[in-house]
């Protein structure tokens, strides 16, 4: 049996339940994610320690075209009690959303501390399937820090 999946990239993940290795295409919208996150019992007070809240309007998460996602924002598309923000990431092509290899280990992190909830360990799982993680180096901050000069803009960055 042959199968091709579309395009260069594969996903490959293991399934807890039976051991199987999964080969899958690269998801292409966030509805599956979503649906995926209303069967799962995610704990309200996932990373709920960091100091932070959503914005009150999903049009104030201006961003370029490819989509940072800081660990408060994830967060919030994890445990889905937050609308404005799932409504936002779902008009967002899947491929034009990343994050920063720190909002990984802090979701990773995060799991860690809640090794009882195999729905978390799910949720973050599909969740870093359908994310870009990008890598920060010294560069990227000295980068960083030259455009926020520039910009004036008073920002609070998220912890890393």
């Amino acid at each position: 049996m042959v199968d091709r999946f579309e395009g260069s990239e594969v996903y490959v993940r293991h399934d807890p339940k039976t051991g199987d290795v999964i080969l899958s295409p690269r998801p292409k919208s966030w509805q599956e994610f979503f649906d995926l996150l209303e069967t799962l019992g995610i704990p309200n007070d996932f990373l709920s320690d960091r100091d932070d809240r959503p914005p009150a309007h999903a049009e104030d998460l201006v961003m370029p075209s490819l989509y940072l996602l800081d660990t408060n924002t994830v967060s919030y598309v994890i445990k889905g009690n937050t609308p404005r923000v799932w409504a936002r990431l779902a008009k967002i092509p899947v491929p034009q959303v990343a994050m920063s290899v720190g909002t990984e280990a802090e979701l990773r992190f995060g799991i860690v501390r809640r090794t009882e909830s195999q729905d978390l360990r799910i949720a973050v799982h599909e969740f870093l399937l359908r994310v870009t993680i990008l890598p920060w180096d010294s560069q990227a901050a000295i980068e960083y820090a030259e455009l926020r000069a520039a910009s004036n803009v008073q920002v609070r960055p998220s912890a890393i």
